[in-house]
């Protein structure tokens, strides 16, 4: 469990489920899918809100969720480099592999504990971890690789 100041939390139904969101007094720090139902016109925390809009905007094919400012101070170094890696450098309608990523972070070879990052991800969408695609395939995603070819093919990636 995060050791950030829990302010707010909400649930958001989208066009692929409903997301529990939570955010602290340093921004977003947990998104996970839940079979709860969405509450999302009760959403009062100002960083929540804007997620929401952004998630809107996101769906309606509108492109990047870069305005949420984010929390992952919980995370290893590592793996807070190379999520930040990912949401500054990978694009809507991009994908990179595990390998070049790891490039790209100043890590080389350190393609395995990229995909670990991945794994640990506690902000899927808004570091967008379905770009990440292994080199022989598809690679995972926590809800499921069906939803992360959903994802991707709303981006125009067809894989």
């Amino acid at each position: 469990m995060s050791t950030a100041t829990l302010v707010s939390s909400c649930r958001y139904k989208t066009p692929i489920g409903v997301l529990g969101m939570s955010a602290g007094d340093k921004g977003v720090f947990r998104v996970s899918w839940t079979a709860e139902r969405s509450d999302s016109s009760r959403v009062r925390h100002p960083v929540l809100r804007r997620a929401v809009e952004s998630l809107e905007r996101y769906f309606a094919g509108e492109g990047e969720m870069l305005d949420i400012p984010l929390d992952h101070s919980e995370l290893p170094v590592f793996h807070r480099e190379v999520l930040k890696t990912l949401r500054e450098e990978v694009r809507y309608g991009e994908t990179v592999s595990y390998g070049v990523l790891a490039v790209m972070s100043g890590r080389p070879g350190a393609a395995r504990a990229v995909g670990n990052a991945m794994n640990r991800n506690p902000t899927p969408l808004f570091v967008p971890c379905h770009r990440v695609l292994a080199a022989n395939g598809i690679g995972g995603f926590g809800p499921g690789t069906a939803l992360k070819l959903r994802l991707l093919s709303h981006e125009g990636v067809s894989v």
